[in-house]
């Protein structure tokens, strides 16, 4: 506890991932009732938000995670991106998320990234692919697959791929997961609004029983026939099929 009260003296004032990381790098119990009383009789919210207090107390115990070994690997070899990460609110809640997955659901993994994009945790995750033996644990392909992830903005139906992130984010998940339908995903991400040619042409060239799940869901979430006709979704589906 002395030694994480020596680091953070070293922190500038206000510089929450400076002591977040103090905390990743000596974690202590002592040191987390040192600051939960200094956060109640002292104005600590004039220079920090009340997140850091949560963010703290939300470090991850690695002996609780699916994968404790990659955690503690991250938490020595990545302390900075992954203090980053847990300093920043949206970044802190994908990390509860990915947390709660078992060791080795990269479909679990991607679905956490759609629900909370993150280019912190992006850069955490870089972080440990980059020094820690995830490929022990994940194909090559889970760093690949979350840096594709599709921005929305960019895309030619902005309206339907916000929908189908939002209502359909597992059966996109389970088809990002996997090497062929995150191919298909990439081509149908290249055609233009509306062009069914495309979507099916697309389809032909990388036929896909998961791209098919995660077609279904948005054709029965999101307003696909304000776009396509109302044989889209049955046309494709049998190209799929």
């Amino acid at each position: 506890c002395a030694q994480l009260q020596g680091c953070a003296d070293a922190c500038k004032c206000g510089d929450k991932a400076c002591l977040i990381a103090c905390a990743l790098k000596t974690p202590s119990t002592k040191a987390l009732a040192a600051l939960k009383c200094t956060s109640a009789n002292c104005p600590i919210e004039e220079v920090f938000d009340s997140s850091l207090l949560v963010a703290v107390q939300g470090l991850p115990d690695c002996s609780t995670t699916a994968c404790p070994s990659i955690c503690q690997c991250a938490e020595s070899k990545c302390s900075s991106e992954l203090a980053e990460c847990l300093a920043d609110a949206t970044c802190a809640q994908l990390q509860g998320c990915a947390d709660a997955c078992k060791c080795g659901d990269k479909a679990c993994l991607i679905a956490c990234a759609l629900k909370t994009p993150s280019a912190k945790a992006l850069a955490a995750l870089k972080c440990t692919s980059a020094n820690c033996p995830i490929e022990e644990v994940f194909d090559s392909s889970l760093l690949v697959a979350v840096q594709g992830l599709p921005d929305c903005s960019t895309t030619a139906c902005p309206s339907i791929c916000q929908c189908t992130e939002s209502k359909c984010s597992s059966e996109l998940a389970e088809c990002l997961a996997d090497a062929t339908c995150a191919q298909l995903q990439g081509c149908a991400d290249a055609c233009k609004c509306g062009d069914k040619a495309c979507l099916i042409a697309c389809a032909l060239k990388t036929p896909s029983t998961k791209a098919l799940a995660a077609l279904k869901c948005t054709s029965a979430n999101c307003p696909i026939d304000d776009v396509f006709d109302n044989s889209m979704p049955e046309g494709l589906i049998s190209v799929v099929v």
